[in-house]
């Protein structure tokens, strides 16, 4: 799974949990474990900084700064999320 906000910008789902970002068009890649090793099975960007990433066993995580940090958001569920959107800043879905 892939989410390009520009032709610099994107975020992957890697194997084993990975979270993938680059800034630079992928000619560097930033990697981080924000849910472990749960799949990463959506990505979204919400605005230019903003991204939010949702897999299985309950994973859903955000990044407000481009990718380069990540948090994880406790959903309180083991449930698997395969998608996530938004509408508005306010309005989400996974």
């Amino acid at each position: 799974k892939v989410a390009a906000l520009d032709s610099q910008t994107a975020v992957a789902a890697g194997v084993n949990g990975a979270v993938l970002s680059t800034r630079d068009g992928g000619s560097t890649w930033k990697v981080a474990n924000p849910c472990g090793t749960s799949r990463i099975t959506g990505i979204a960007f919400l605005s230019p900084k903003s991204i939010s990433a949702v897999g299985y066993a309950g994973c859903a995580t955000r990044s407000d700064d481009s990718g380069e940090t990540w948090t994880r958001i406790n959903t309180y569920s083991r449930s698997d999320y395969l998608c996530v959107s938004f509408a508005d800043s306010k309005n989400g879905s996974r």
